[in-house]
């Protein structure tokens, strides 16, 4: 069913940052950031930031990813 919303979610353990390649996204669609843990400052579950393909995890972080239809 192409009207299911689908997320990613990565988790970096390590003591070092890390880049991320997220998966392709379907047609007229986006990834955007919902929640980074490693963000305290501004954790808002309702602030969609735009991803373009790549994300730097921070050491110890979770990052979770929503995909949004722009179409």
């Amino acid at each position: 069913n192409s009207n299911k919303q689908r997320i990613y979610i990565a988790s970096n353990k390590s003591n070092e940052k890390m880049e991320i390649t997220l998966p392709k996204n379907k047609e007229k669609s986006s990834w955007h950031i919902c929640l980074n843990s490693s963000i305290f400052d501004n954790i808002d579950l309702s602030i969609k930031d735009y991803i373009e393909k790549d994300y730097i995890l921070n050491p110890q972080s979770l990052a979770i990813f929503t995909e949004v239809y722009d179409g």
